[in-house]
């Protein structure tokens, strides 16, 4: 029998799928996987080096439920994200979850929560690089492994690995992915097993659970549903959809009256130039910003905010740029999708993960942010790639003979983002650290100017930290000033200079000019007026310090000792009578506290009435005064009148 000879056109394409085949086999393997796990490892791994950072407070070592480990889980799951004075806001739960159970077996160490963030960015990685190449159906092998790659070592990952408080990003994106996995999964099975339609169910809750900014998955959920290959009929689709919105729909309608928070004009300046112009130009400013970030991830911030990003108008060339950019990728996108080919996809879902995040359809905090890019850039990286091989392969552009260059290329871009990622995790070491490291160019920005010089404020009052104490005090006053000169609307960098003048320097003038600014922006709170006394007390002008004290105590009428010292300035600015008679309204709203009894007692010694003076200020030791000073005194006197029994009394305070 004559053996048919084989077309050499068919065996090359048989050699190009086996080959395809086998990659797509390899990059699937647990060797291959391994490797991107100690990729990870060995660009993140030195965060594992870090403290607590920016923000993270909120989510560890001062929320009151995270302190109690295990047992403050069920408040954990029944409080608001963050409680203000003012407000309560979101619901992210499951970080804060995470953080209680750390608590419970290792106590407060940030490194065991940093090992851990680095774990789930590994597990993210592991999971988007199984999707990517199920939902691509294994054809493209090299460019989804150079894709996982590029996600791994992207610079603007590195706020989600480094700073814990972002771990909720972290869990968002797994449980998304894990959503995605279990429908894919459900979606292949010939046989109809619910159990993996019920994990991916919970697994989207779950990801909610984490933070509300994984709504996006609920689009890639429904695409998924409808255009990619499966058995079900069109009604069973719908069906499913209604699954997955029903989640969403009572998990908003749960959290309803936490979902929203007033936002103030530095953090989004949208909210004062709220005209559809600027929503629209700004918008486009801050995409292309994003866009730029992820081709070139130079400058990143610890946060933006009110002139860090400018707030344009819908005409102006920045936005009309953006119209443009964004139209073609949208047109892209949409050509791309009509083909049915899930791979096609990659824009729609890159643009609708950035829905979130885009200050037209809701207000974000800071403008934007370098986390807000992690599960756009999912989609963003492997679009690149994917669809640039998908084009070359469109125009029979043969790329053999440049193969070399763009290895190398690609190898040098790796190098060099990895060089910059392992420095820039480095640069999170502390809350102190990272804005140092940012701040150079931030210095039109105001809040990053004033959260700078708030956090070298608080290192400055532990007292025991490793920085030179002069740079810390002046450093802290230049950028308090600087968010001044930039328009900041806020009244407390007044006060906070005024605190650092008055405590650190002892220069009352320059405490008193900037408590009467910081009270005419606030004049709800008690401190400012009571400082503004205190000032005015400490420079003996006692006629001013007057005012100041009773306003404070009539904003607060919890604030006794403003009382207190209002009655001393009155006494010392215009006698006695008119002080006893305000003392009497201070002893009218607290008898039983010191405060009165003190200002009788001295107001009717430094009268001539000594025995009386002496009897109202041994009865404000008796109501707690704890003054050695003033205990020697009394035991003096007593000695003085033969009075042996309290000379003792005292004799023993004095001893203990």
């Amino acid at each position: 029998m004559k053996q048919q000879k084989k077309n050499p056109a068919t065996s090359k394409v048989e050699t190009a799928t086996a080959q395809k085949s086998g990659l797509s086999v390899l990059l699937q393997s647990s060797r291959v996987q391994w490797l991107w796990v100690l990729l990870v490892f060995l660009l993140y791994g030195n965060t594992i080096r870090n403290e607590y950072s920016l923000d993270d407070s909120i989510d560890i070592y001062e929320n009151v439920h995270v302190m109690k480990g295990f047992s403050g889980i069920p408040g954990i799951l029944t409080s608001p994200f963050v409680t203000h004075e003012n407000y309560q806001f979101d619901y992210r739960p499951f970080s804060p979850i995470t953080f209680a159970i750390e608590k419970e077996i290792f106590g407060f160490n940030p490194h065991v929560s940093h090992f851990f963030n680095v774990v789930l960015y590994a597990i993210c990685v592991l999971l988007l690089g199984r999707f990517l190449q199920k939902i691509t159906a294994g054809k493209y092998p090299v460019a989804i492994a150079v894709s996982i790659l590029f996600f791994i070592v992207h610079p603007l990952h590195t706020e989600v690995v480094a700073s814990l408080k972002n771990r909720q990003e972290l869990l968002s994106f797994i449980c998304g992915f894990g959503a995605l996995h279990m429908l894919l999964q459900y979606l292949d099975q010939q046989e109809n097993k619910p159990e993996k339609l019920v994990y991916s169910l919970l697994l989207f809750a779950g990801a909610l659970f984490a933070k509300l900014s994984s709504l996006p998955f609920l689009f890639f959920i429904g695409i998924i549903l409808f255009f990619y290959p499966n058995r079900f009929a069109l009604y069973k689709k719908a069906g499913l959809t209604f699954l997955y919105l029903l989640i969403p729909v009572i998990f908003i309608f749960a959290i309803r009256e936490w979902l929203f928070r007033p936002f103030y004009f530095d953090e989004n300046p949208l909210v004062e130039f709220n005209s559809i112009s600027y929503k629209l130009g700004t918008t486009m400013q801050v995409f292309l910003t994003y866009l730029k970030l992820m081709f070139f991830p130079y400058p990143m911030a610890f946060y933006y905010g009110y002139g860090a990003v400018p707030v344009v108008e819908a005409t102006a060339p920045v936005a009309l740029l953006g119209y443009v950019v964004f139209g073609v990728l949208l047109y892209y996108s949409i050509a791309a999708f009509r083909r049915r080919k899930m791979e096609a996809c990659f824009g729609l879902f890159f643009l609708a993960s950035l829905a979130m995040y885009n200050n037209l359809t809701f207000t974000y905090p800071g403008l934007m942010s370098d986390r807000a890019m992690f599960l756009p850039s999912a989609w963003f990286i492997p679009m690149l790639i994917v669809g640039g091989q998908q084009w070359l392969k469109e125009k029979n552009i043969a790329i053999q003979q440049y193969r070399f260059p763009m290895w190398l290329v690609a190898a040098v871009l790796f190098v060099v983002a990895g060089m910059y990622t392992v420095r820039r995790n480095a640069a999170w070491k502390t809350q102190l650290s990272i804005m140092e490291a940012d701040i150079a160019h931030l210095s039109a920005a105001t809040l990053p100017n004033y959260y700078y010089a708030w956090t070298l404020d608080s290192e400055l009052r532990k007292g025991q930290s490793e920085y030179d104490q002069h740079y810390l005090l002046q450093t802290a006053k230049q950028h308090y000033v600087r968010s001044l000169e930039l328009g900041i609307k806020m009244a407390e960098p007044y006060y906070r200079l005024a605190m650092l003048y008055k405590y650190f320097q002892s220069r009352q003038d320059s405490a008193v000019f900037y408590l009467k600014e910081y009270v005419k922006y606030d004049t709800t709170h008690s401190k400012g007026f009571y400082e503004l006394g205190d000032a005015y007390f400490q420079q003996g002008n006692f006629a001013e310090a007057l005012p100041a004290y009773r306003r404070a105590f009539a904003v607060n009428r919890q604030d006794t000792m403003a009382l207190f010292y209002a009655v001393q300035s009155l006494y010392l600015s215009q006698g006695a009578d008119p002080a006893l008679r305000l003392n009497d309204t201070l002893y009218a709203f607290a008898p039983r506290s010191e405060y009165p009894h003190l200002n009788y007692g001295t107001i009717y010694k430094m009268s001539g009435q000594t025995a009386k003076g002496y009897a109202y200020l041994d009865s404000a030791v008796q109501y707690g005064c704890k003054n050695v000073q003033l205990w020697q005194d009394l035991q003096l006197y007593y000695i003085s009148v033969d009075n042996k029994e309290k000379s003792a009394y005292y004799a023993r305070l004095l001893g203990q």
